[in-house]
């Protein structure tokens, strides 16, 4: 009866630190994907910002190649 109580508890403690060790990794993974989010999201607005001037940059560059003047070959 005494054996059976033992192996009991120990039972409970082995599934208590099992289950605190995952929701551990669980809340470490959480964490990460939600930096990992937040980076995402501000590269999103980078990447806007970054277009935007990629598209002013081809517009001038559009502008300068039109106003070049022609060389003739004689």
């Amino acid at each position: 009866m005494v054996i059976e109580w033992i192996i009991i508890i120990g039972l409970i403690v082995a599934m208590y630190v099992l289950i605190n060790k995952y929701e551990k990794k669980m809340n470490r993974l959480e964490n990460m994907v939600e930096e990992n989010r937040n980076k995402i999201e501000d590269n999103h607005s980078k990447i806007k910002d970054n277009h935007k001037k990629i598209k002013q940059n081809y517009n001038h560059i559009e502008k300068l190649w039109v106003t070049i003047p022609k060389v003739k070959d004689d």
